[in-house]
């Protein structure tokens, strides 16, 4: 978008489904905690229906995206930059982004302390708040109630990894500081993901009882 190479609509629609968990993380970090049986369906939440939604939004909410600039071309404004120059503003941007993420993360990870005295006397609720504010945190305490038998409300929990909790919509919003995306239609896009992998875990959980 600072370059002038889409439009903020089409921003708008990239983000909707393409902000997802890297597969590295997901199926060596995630997978492992649940039986192979279910693999599967969890990869299926994960980035099937995240695919299948931005092909449905590509051709339904943002069609006129991408019709509108088969007519007009988006102004580029020229800009001579040396090596050096581009080289050293891309490494301050990298340095900055990470710092700004790691940062996020350790914050909302700190406050897992906070389900963990409000709610001491049920675990349910510390991992399902766990997942409101920080993913990796989520997942350690999802790993557990799962392995001591708790498989519904670890597998009805999951789909908000699709959210990814507070940190990650920080995250999201200090990335697109300096745009015009909606953070509201980023939030509501991932919210209706997620609701779909509710429905395909609920239905997992009919297929193999556990």
């Amino acid at each position: 978008m600072k370059e002038n190479k889409i439009t903020t609509m089409q921003a708008e629609y990239l983000l909707a489904f393409c902000n997802n968990i890297g597969p590295v993380f997901f199926f060596s970090i995630v997978l492992p905690i649940f039986r192979p049986e279910i693999h599967i369906f969890l990869f299926i939440g994960m980035y099937i229906i995240p695919f299948l939604y931005g092909i449905i939004l590509r051709y339904t909410v943002y069609k006129k995206a991408f019709e509108n600039t088969k007519k007009i071309r988006i102004p580029k404004e020229k800009e001579n930059k040396s090596f050096s120059s581009a080289f050293t503003d891309a490494i301050n941007q990298a340095v900055s982004s990470v710092l700004f993420l790691g940062a996020c993360m350790i914050f909302f990870n700190m406050l897992r302390f906070l389900p963990v005295k409000f709610f001491s006397d049920n675990i349910i609720l510390q991992t399902f708040f766990c997942w409101l504010l920080e993913i990796n945190g989520a997942i350690t305490a999802t790993a557990k109630i799962y392995s001591d038998g708790l498989a519904f409300p670890a597998l009805f929990m999951i789909p908000l990894m699709q959210i990814g909790g507070l940190s990650c919509i920080m995250q999201t919003m200090g990335i697109l500081s300096n745009c015009d995306c909606n953070i509201l239609k980023h939030f509501l896009h991932k919210c209706i993901q997620a609701l779909f992998w509710l429905f395909l875990m609920l239905s997992v959980l009919f297929i193999f009882p556990e």
